[in-house]
């Protein structure tokens, strides 16, 4: 992981930079919910979305995650 809040025990995979925002991705292998995305998308309404990759279905949630 890039990134772990050691109060919540969250974490992120990757966090990149691209033209001054914030892209935060999760890489899924077994459990395909990214609780951990969910909550930084949903606490830092700076970053407008993220990035999960799983072996499965793709799509764009309401709560700004893309899956691929």
């Amino acid at each position: 992981y890039f990134y772990k809040n050691e109060t919540t025990k969250r974490e992120i995979d990757v966090i990149i930079q691209q033209d001054g925002k914030v892209i935060p991705i999760e890489v899924k292998s077994g459990n395909t919910r990214a609780n951990s995305l969910k909550a930084l998308l949903k606490n830092n309404k700076d970053i407008p979305y993220g990035y999960k990759f799983v072996d499965g279905n793709t799509g764009v949630s309401e709560d700004g995650i893309i899956t691929l």
